[in-house]
Parts: C-alpha cells; structure tokens; sequence
C-alpha cells in the first residue's frame, strides 16, 4: 500500500524538503516506467522475462544448454509472433549490432544475462513476500494509533490473522478477489485526496512549492550524509511500479497509463504535500503521519478502507508473483508445479498452490520476526531497488538491440537512471543489518533452486546427447519388430536423434504400434504461441508409420498435455496421413 508507507516515512527526518524528494523521485517512476518500460512489452506481456525474451529473439541467441534450447529455426519464426514482432524470414534476420553480435558470439555473455534475469526474478518474488507484510501490518498499526494501550504482539496477531485469510482466498481466483475489492481502490484514492486537501487548507497553503526541482538539491545540500541515508526511506514512495510492468499481461499499456497519470498519480502527489503540510505544524508525528494526519470524525471508516487497499495491494504482488514463476517454469529455470487456471477468459490469472502456501509461511515470519513496518521497509526498499536496477539495464540493452536506438540518444539517458537507481541501492544497503538482509538471503535460496535446476537440467541433455542414435540406425529395426494397430507417442528431447527411451522400446520390445509419433516439447522466446500454430508434424523420409512432432509454447502459455492436447496432436496426424492416402490409426 503505496501511499501508507510513503506518508509514514517520507518526512521521517522532520522537514518538508524531503517531500520534495518524494515528488520528483515519483516523477521520475512516472518518465521511466510509463513513458519508457512499458513500451517493451512482449505481446502484452511485461517484466524482466519479456525484456530477456526480446532481446534474445532479436540478437539470434540461446543459452547452450537449457532444456528448452531456444532456437530461431524457420520451423519457429512461422509463428506469427515472430512475424508480427517484426522478425522476418530472411537470410539474416537478427539484429547487426555491436551488442547483438556480442551476445551471439559470447557464451559467458549469454549465461550472464540469464543469470541477471533469473536474479530481478529471484527479487520479484521476494517482492511477494514483503508486499503483504509491509501493506497489512502498516494498516492495521493504525488501531495502535488509537489506542495506545493496544499492544505491538496484539497488532501482530492481527496482521497474521488478515494476511492468513488473504493467501487462504488466493484459490478462488484473482478475477474474483480482485473484482470483490476494486472499489476499494477508487475509494481509497478519493479520500486521500479529499483528507490531504483539507490539510494543505487548513495547515500550510504554501505547500505546493515544494514540487519545485530545486528543493532536491537544496535539500542534500543541507542534509548531506543524513539526506543520503534519507533516500532509501522515500524509495516507498514509488514501489508498485515495478509490480506494474510485471502485471503488464493482465491489462493493457493504455488502462495502466491513463490510471496512473489521471488517478494514482496525482493522488499520491496531493497525500504527500497533505501530509507534509499536516507535518508543517505536528512535527512530532511524523512516525505515525498517515493516521496522524486524519481528521478524527473519519478516522475509523479510513482505516477499514486503508486495511482493504492493503489487501488489494497485496493481492496484486502475490498475482505478479505466480506470473513469474510461470514464466520461469515454461522457460526451463524453476521446477515444474501444478499451475491452476482461475478463468476461462484471461489467461494469465493463475493459481500455484505450492507458491502460495509457502509465500503465506514467509509472510507470516517476516511479520512476526520484523513486528514493525520500519525493518521491512528496509528490506523492501533493497528488492524494489534491485529490481529496478536490473530492469534499467535490460531496457538500455534493448532499446539497442530490439529498437535500434541511437546510443548518442539512450546513453544519456540510461546514465541517468542508473545513477537514480545506484544512489537508491546504496543507501538502502547502508540498512542492510536492519531487515536489508532478509530480501537478499531469500532471493539468493530462490536463484539457488533455479541454478541447481538449471544444472540438473543440462546435465540431463548432456546424457541424452551422449545416449541417443541416429535414427536412421534406430529405425532400421522397426523392419524387423512386430506391429500392431494403434498410436504412439514417445517423447523426445532431441529433435534431430532417437532418445535412449526410444531406442530401449525398439530394441527389447516384441512389438510397437504401427504408428509411432516423436514428440518434443519446445518454448519458443514469444509470450504465446496461436492453438493453430502449436504443432509442427511431418512423416519421417523411409520410415513408414514414424512421424517427427514439434510442440511450441510461449513463456506465458501453460504446457497442458490433457486431453485437449491429445485431440490436437491426433487431428494434426491426419492432415499427416492424409496426402499419404492412409487411414487415421485408433
């Protein structure tokens, strides 16, 4: 919840210059990730992973060894996502960049970006961890507020029990969560500005200077090393954007653009200047500034409506999360889980039981081991900075690489952003001993699972490499075996040799069925692949009744091997063995 935690603390230091610090840095969110990031979409889809798979698919590279071996062969770039996203079926279809090449030619380059992105993944997902804590438990501080006499375990108990019944609804779907609690949005906005107006009214008019640049540099000029340190508690003013790229899929570029610059945007501006004016006259509230600065006639029906957006902030992180994990699963870099589609209509609200019970146990912990939103800030702050390091540099890359953009023109730019990012990070690293280390040693745990699966992964194609036949050599023997009527389908990971599988079934089995069909399962670096474009199916050259299959995925489709499935791969055999004059085998 953005506007809670960024009300709390962006005047912690007790002067209204730091106000200013907080509107410029929003108006920086405001140029980068509006005007800049979410034109990188890919196909509608947003995050570090659509970024990755721009830039892979237009410099022609792949990383050797994963187990989805993405590749730019024709039998891939007749998809019309590849058509559409402008890569065309000409002898060098690529990118010629310096970059490009580089990435090409270099294997480290290669491992190193993925490794980049599997770690802004890693962080993200720690994102979903301490969205929830830090919204809830900030929220629900406020019936301490009121009563002081509540103690800090009773708001901690609470907060649990809020974040407990939050995970528990994650099965009935995001659409329904999220329809349940949309109103909830509009009005929490509306009477954040409706309160900080009569604030600014009534406690310092004046206030509205403080949007001026200069009060940025006027303010490190007098704070200097404090006015540093000082960045890393302003940084929440702005979290949230990075969860907006990643939600990317589930709206478009023009709903996210006008909501943000018509509706979220200014309502933010207007509660901090609110509060900073409130703080003009109170300054000895500034640990408690959001409630604080609530007049007391509406005090208890905002704080039922600063709880519910603190759900409907949560709510959306935990929905990024299962989008991420997604997209790592289908990309080969995390292990696969049971993916539960909640809507027949949009295809990217999920369910991943196994994530959310385990992002419910973390959440809860971090809620009980911090017992105060100040420690988890901290280590938010040092998530959300990562991230947006991560992402600046994967947009410079592909504003090169995919959009062709003068270096002369982006440089500046992207210099820019890196020093905003950098000066972020470092203050909030300077909190590491005070909940700083907590995203960092879970983002770690998580890059671990996705490096040791990635391991077991290429070491598996190591040994089917080593294994596998020719299949001509393999196929020889199906002269020789017995064969029934029937359809078989044995799957491969090689598109080019005959699996060990295959060759233990042709070499011990006393008969196979008269139609056999080699299947391997590819992902392709799109965000979907049409229905009518999944399979790629020919007869194998002198192998009667063999048939090579090809499955294609995007990183955002869900791999479903049920019976739909099965009724495609059957219907694409018989346009097969149809010009071949046979009949379709049972």
């Amino acid at each position: 919840m953005i506007t809670v935690m960024a009300g709390c603390i962006s005047v912690v230091h007790g002067s209204a210059l730091v106000v200013a610090l907080s509107d410029n840095l929003s108006a920086s969110a405001l140029c980068r990730y509006v005007c800049i990031v979410l034109t990188a979409d890919d196909h509608g889809e947003g995050g570090t992973f659509a970024l990755y798979s721009l830039i892979t698919r237009y410099a022609g590279i792949s990383t050797p060894g994963i187990c989805l071996i993405i590749n730019h062969t024709v039998q891939n770039r007749i998809c019309s996502c590849f058509l559409s996203a402008g890569i065309k079926q000409s002898h060098n279809p690529f990118s010629n960049t310096r970059i490009a090449a580089l990435l090409r030619s270099s294997k480290g380059a290669r491992v190193l970006l993925l490794a980049v992105v599997l770690l802004a993944t890693s962080m993200i997902i720690g994102d979903g961890v301490l969205t929830p804590a830090i919204s809830v438990i900030s929220a629900v501080v406020g019936i301490q507020v009121a009563a002081p006499s509540i103690t800090t375990g009773a708001i901690v108990g609470i907060s649990c029990a809020i974040l407990i019944l939050l995970f528990v609804f994650q099965r009935v779907g995001t659409s329904k969560v999220g329809f349940t609690f949309a109103p909830i949005v509009l009005i929490w906005f509306v009477a954040n500005v409706m309160i900080n107006l009569y604030n600014i009214i009534i406690y310092y008019p004046a206030i509205f200077k403080a949007l001026s640049p200069h009060y940025l540099f006027l303010f490190f000029i007098r704070k200097g090393f404090s006015g540093w340190t000082a960045l890393g508690g302003t940084l929440l003013c702005i979290t949230g954007t990075e969860a907006m790229y990643a939600d990317l899929g589930h709206f478009s570029k023009a709903s996210i653009r006008l909501s943000f610059l018509f509706v979220a945007y200014p309502s933010l501006i207007i509660t901090y200047l609110g509060q900073a004016a409130f703080l003009m006259v109170n300054p000895d509230s500034y640990s408690t500034t959001f409630y604080a600065s609530i007049p007391s006639p509406v005090y208890w029906p905002m704080f039922v409506v600063a709880v519910l957006a603190a759900i409907v902030a949560s709510q959306a992180m935990i929905s990024g999360a299962f989008s991420i994990i997604k997209q790592s699963i289908n990309l080969g870099c995390f292990p696969r889980l049971n993916i539960i589609h909640t809507s027949s209509v949009i295809v990217g609200q999920i369910y991943i039981p196994w994530i959310n019970w385990i992002l419910m146990v973390l959440t809860v912990a971090v809620v009980a081991g911090f017992q105060n939103g100040t420690a988890i800030g901290n280590g938010y702050g040092v998530a959300v900075t990562f991230v947006m390091l991560i992402t600046t540099n994967l947009m410079f890359l592909a504003s090169m690489v995919v959009y062709n953009v003068n270096p002369l023109i982006s440089l500046p730019i992207y210099a820019l952003f890196l020093l905003i990012d950098g000066a972020y990070l470092s203050a909030n690293l300077f909190k590491f001993l005070n909940g700083g280390w907590f995203p960092i040693a879970l983002s770690v745990v998580v890059f671990a699972i996705s490096a040791i699966w990635f391991y077991g992964r290429q070491r598996k194609s190591v040994y089917v490499k080593a294994n596998s036949q020719y299949l001509e050599q393999v196929l020889a023997l199906g002269e020789v075996v017995t064969r029934v009527p029937g359809t078989g389908v044995v799957f491969s990971d090689t598109v080019s040799e005959a699996p060990p599988v295959f060759i233990h079934m042709m070499t011990n089995l006393p008969a196979v069925y008269e139609t056999i069909i080699l299947l391997t399962v590819r992902s392709v670096p799109v965000s979907s692949v049409l229905p009518e474009e999944r399979f790629l199916l020919r007869p194998l050259t002198n192998a009667p009744g063999f048939y090579r299959a090809v499955a294609r995925y995007g990183y955002s489709d869900v791999v479903d091997m049920g019976p739909a499935f099965a009724a495609a791969l059957k219907q694409e055999l018989a346009v097969a063995i149809k010009p071949l004059g046979a009949s379709l085998p049972v």
